[in-house]
């Protein structure tokens, strides 16, 4: 699956170089039922992973993502997460 991330896509009428996007793009891309996309997951990592790309560049473990702590209005989930030390 992460070798995909890295394949040109387009999401309505904007082409991106690669499928890394952050979670304010891929909030309404669930299907019409709501059912979460590749699109979405990505967005979390994205949240959980302020190093998201260099992780993936480099086969680094990823960190796990908190949904409790998402858009909870604190800083919680956005700025406490670690990075990958390299």
């Amino acid at each position: 699956m992460l070798n995909s991330l890295w394949t040109p896509t387009t999401v309505g009428d904007v082409s991106l170089p690669h499928r890394l996007i952050m979670a304010p793009m891929t909030r309404d891309r669930s299907t019409p039922e709501g059912v979460p996309t590749e699109l979405n997951a990505v967005g979390a990592l994205a949240l959980a992973n302020p190093d998201l790309v260099e992780r993936l560049r480099s086969d680094a473990p990823l960190n796990t993502p908190d949904p409790a702590t998402f858009y909870s209005g604190g800083v919680a989930g956005h700025t406490d997460y670690p990075t990958h030390a390299v």
